[in-house]
């Protein structure tokens, strides 16, 4: 991530096969800790895109409170997207595919394949991907947890454990 004059972090990418960077995403919000989940179809990472607004207790203002989310996006538009619409009336073709497109970025339109993962806006910290699922720190109220929040079925995430500082996966 690289840092704008406005404060806000933006997510670039170093393609070092033609010497290029790239922002990926815009000036607008702040991002960080992206990473590519390790079968290369999604970019996740942090971002204070959520705003809360609350009214102050001292002073008569708004502030945004704990706008931090988890997003992911897809890498191209042949990655499937993460939590479909679901359809009630025609039947759709389910066969599971094990073919897993061959990484390849798509710059054009990333922004727009960016959705919020679930879980609540707070604070949020040490995003981990594996190919199905995101760990991350949520701390709420003091308490930290570790959350990991489900790839394939749009759940709530699933508090793994309680009390964590800091945690590393291991692939």
């Amino acid at each position: 991530t690289k840092t704008h004059r406005n404060g806000f972090s933006s997510i670039f990418f170093a393609d070092r096969k033609n010497n290029t960077v790239t922002q990926l995403t815009d000036n607008m919000t702040s991002e960080w800790e992206p990473q590519f989940t390790p079968d290369g179809r999604y970019l996740v990472f942090l971002s204070n895109r959520d705003y809360n607004l609350v009214q102050s207790s001292y002073e008569f203002n708004y502030l945004y409170h704990q706008a931090t989310r988890v997003y992911a996006a897809q890498v191209n538009d042949s990655v499937p997207a993460l939590y479909p619409f679901q359809n009630d009336t025609i039947a759709e073709d389910k066969t599971p595919s094990d073919a897993t497109p061959a990484f390849q970025l798509q710059l054009e339109g990333l922004n727009q394949r960016v959705i919020a993962l679930p879980g609540e806006a707070g604070d949020y910290s040490n995003l981990q991907a594996t190919d199905s699922a995101v760990f991350v720190n949520f701390s709420k109220n003091g308490k930290n947890q570790l959350q990991r929040i489900d790839l394939s079925k749009q759940d709530a995430p699933t508090t793994v454990a309680e009390g964590i500082g800091t945690f590393t996966l291991s692939h």
